[in-house]
């Protein structure tokens, strides 16, 4: 089940740019982990060369975040 996906329009993130290519990245879409509750899967597309990785993500509570 994906929580959010994001729009190809959205602006790239050049802290995780693509392992290939070295473009920054899109984070395409948002996943909850598989085992582990508190983690979020983060799935990362590069224009030039479709999805490239993956980063697990401590999820962090909504009372938390900052805004």
């Amino acid at each position: 089940m994906r929580r959010a996906t994001a729009a190809k329009t959205k602006s790239a993130d050049p802290r995780h740019p693509c392992p290939v290519c070295d473009t920054p990245t899109i984070l395409a879409e948002v996943a909850p982990h598989p085992l582990h509750a508190n983690f979020d899967v983060h799935g990362y597309l590069c224009e030039r060369c479709g999805p490239v990785k993956c980063l697990v993500v401590l999820r962090v509570p909504p009372s938390c975040r900052v805004m």
